[in-house]
């Protein structure tokens, strides 16, 4: 099963009451629904809560974490001292027997601790404002790509009351990183990274600062889908969050997608340091800049003149430029 999949056959709710959790009747109310958290077997008092209309859980214990599906399943299975890797958990929830589920999907955030986000989550629908879509035809990124991975996110400025929109990516913690023609960025909900599945079995995770930078690699490949699992900061800040996400995964190798600029050079930089102590398999990363040199990141690359579209397609394919190399290397030195 893939991540489609999974969230098509299977709710939180659905997926607790099969592994023997129920709510407590005192505490939950409509929507909310609070349990003993199953990440805490020796819990005595029901700490942990789900949203069934938005479909998304956070633990209010030691750690205060929280996501969608994907991500209980892989605390679940880290509580239970197993491979807790995505493709381990898309196995795990492929050997559940759990009927489909029957909700309509619909998703917003529930924030961390205090709410203090200047934003109010409205909304969350498919793409069809012609300002975004000429804003996406500005980029070069095609339509129907943009429509798999973003969704026209509709928010509120608490203070001025202003109603706004933009284009939003979903993070791992269930909140959306959002930006529009007019220059506005910023993240609703829960800042976290975005991980997107790949469609082949490698052991390389590709690594984007944005969004965009993404969607343009996804558009120069010619294809809708990546071979590899890709993970998108959505904000430099995040690193740590992208490194323990691989660490706790069976990758060996991951490609950094960086932008050309002192913020994307300091990235390549913490990043790596995240990897200086791990010895839990060897794993190298490789910095990808040098095929755009010449431009600021991999979207100003994509609408360029400079090269052929054709050419940019074969310098993906180029060697990338290994920070450390293989140890098949080292052994020939």
């Amino acid at each position: 099963m893939n991540i489609k999949q999974v969230k098509e056959r299977f709710t939180i709710e659905s997926l607790l009451k099969q592994l023997g959790f129920e709510p407590d009747p005192k505490k939950s109310k409509g929507h909310d629904l609070w349990y003993c958290s199953p990440l805490r077997p020796q819990e005595k008092e029901p700490s942990f809560h789900i949203s069934t209309r938005f479909d998304i859980w956070k633990d209010f214990g030691e750690l205060e974490q929280g996501g969608d599906l994907i991500r209980f399943g892989q605390m679940y299975l880290k509580s239970q001292y197993k491979d807790h890797s995505v493709s381990a958990t898309l196995k795990w929830f492929e050997s559940l027997s759990g009927p489909p589920k029957h909700h309509t999907f619909k998703r917003m955030i529930q924030s961390k601790g205090k709410d203090d986000s200047p934003y109010k989550l409205l909304t969350v629908k498919p793409i069809y404002s012609a300002v975004l879509f000429q804003y996406l035809t500005k980029r070069q990124i095609p339509h129907d790509l943009a429509q798999k991975y973003l969704r026209q996110v509709f928010f509120l400025h608490k203070k001025s009351k202003k109603r706004i929109f933009g284009l939003g990516i979903q993070t791992r913690a269930g909140g959306y990183d959002v930006r529009n023609p007019h220059g506005f960025k910023t993240m609703i909900g829960n800042k976290d990274i975005t991980f997107v599945a790949g469609t082949g079995n490698t052991n390389t995770v590709d690594v984007f600062e944005g969004v965009f930078d993404f969607l343009s690699k996804l558009t120069i490949d010619n294809t809708n889908t990546s071979q590899n699992d890709c993970i998108i900061t959505n904000s430099v800040n995040l690193y740590r969050q992208a490194a323990d996400f691989i660490k706790e995964g069976t990758y060996t190798e991951a490609l950094l997608w960086s932008d050309n600029d002192y913020a994307g050079k300091q990235f390549e930089k913490v990043f790596s340091d995240e990897f200086t102590h791990f010895s839990d398999r060897f794993f190298r990363i490789a910095v990808m800049g040098h095929l755009y040199p010449h431009h600021k990141d991999l979207n100003a690359w994509l609408t360029s003149q400079s090269i052929t579209f054709g050419k940019k397609k074969q310098l993906l394919r180029s060697e990338p430029m290994w920070l450390n190399p293989s140890p098949d290397i080292l052994f020939e030195l």
